[in-house]
């Protein structure tokens, strides 16, 4: 079963590394939407019939504190 808050934790490294290249280009850095994106964050909330987990607000509002520690612009994606 996919586990959010530990698909969070686990890119917090790759999310810390590419922090100062996002501050730098004004824009999230290729390499941290990737991880995002591998990681099944991009996914949370859109519904299981278009591909998504459908989970709720509270488990997207969970995640992106985590994703905070590594790199705060990737939080609001």
């Amino acid at each position: 079963m996919y586990d959010p808050i530990a698909q969070a934790q686990s890119i917090v490294p790759a999310l810390r590394a590419t922090a100062l290249a996002s501050e730098t280009q004004h824009k999230l850095c290729d390499e941290a939407v990737s991880s995002l994106r591998d990681a099944g964050l991009s996914r949370l909330m859109t519904p299981a019939h278009y591909g998504g987990f459908e989970f709720s607000p509270r488990a997207q509002i969970l995640t992106n504190a985590i994703t905070a520690q590594g790199c705060p612009a990737a939080s609001w994606v």
